[in-house]
């Protein structure tokens, strides 16, 4: 990506998260300013009153030019429900903010990482490592495509917060690849993979089961966050692969790389 590019793209991000910023401030201070009066609807909607100005409404003894949407059987509880909803959304923000992206992934059980086919297990000692950097191997054509487990590993490193690299292990146990779950670097707050199957390992569905569980855990772990993942061009095989498990192809790059995000 170019300089200019680069710096128009955060540009707009900066100006469209200060908006957002800006209009959620506002948003809850006028929310703080009216909790009060909604607590106090709540107990009346709850209580023998509003039953009461309900019969009489239906009776026909409340005058016609008198605003009565609080009397529908739907607006104020729709209204209780909503804000229900968004305090949980508010409470899942919070908890996200707080705890890092691979601790997250760290707290979910170990049938998370589990399908029939294949299950993910983090790195755990020298021997996962070497095997992931220096036994796995990628076809000629892959190399060329595909970044080595050695520059996610790497990454892990420097970013762990960031970064949760595993081994990709068939049913029985043996090692058959290598996966990164990580956070974008591009700052649109989305997550993403990349793996590999050893060559040897290739051609027995063991791919297109760790995308689709990779898929499952990032959905589990970030429902609110985009799954993106970036592509060569000429990688037409991962391209096919990653439309089939739901993901549509965006109209902007990664660099010079082809940009898909999960639609499910």
């Amino acid at each position: 990506m170019k300089q200019t590019e680069r710096i128009r793209r955060m540009e707009e991000k900066l100006t469209a998260s200060a908006s957002a910023v800006t209009a959620l401030s506002e948003a809850l201070d006028r929310y703080a300013a009216v909790e009060k009066s909604l607590r106090v609807l709540e107990r009346y909607y709850e209580s023998p009153r509003w039953q009461r100005d309900l019969a009489a409404d239906e009776a026909g003894r409340l005058p016609r030019d008198l605003a009565r949407g609080v009397l529908s059987e739907d607006a104020v509880y729709d209204l209780l429900v909503e804000e229900d909803e968004l305090k949980k959304r508010l409470k899942q923000m919070a908890a996200n903010g707080t705890r890092t992206f691979s601790r997250t992934l760290a707290s979910l059980p170990k049938t998370a990482f589990r399908d029939e086919t294949v299950f993910f297990r983090p790195l755990r000692d020298e021997e996962d490592l070497v095997w992931a950097v220096l036994e796995c191997r990628l076809s000629p054509e892959q190399q060329e495509l595909v970044n080595p487990a050695g520059f996610s590993v790497g990454r892990a490193y420097l970013h762990p917060d960031d970064h949760f690299p595993c081994v990709i292990c068939a049913a029985d146990g043996r090692r058959v690849g290598f996966l990164d779950l990580y956070v974008s670097l591009t700052g649109d707050g989305s997550v993403g993979w990349s793996f590999f199957i050893d060559e040897s390992e290739q051609g027995a569905g063991l791919g297109r089961a760790a995308a689709a569980l990779a898929v499952r855990i990032l959905r589990t772990a970030f429902s609110s966050r985009p799954i993106r993942l970036s592509s060569e061009a000429g990688n037409e095989k991962a391209h096919r692969l990653y439309r089939s498990l739901g993901f549509c192809l965006l109209d902007e790059r990664d660099g010079d790389d082809l940009v898909f995000e999960y639609r499910g």
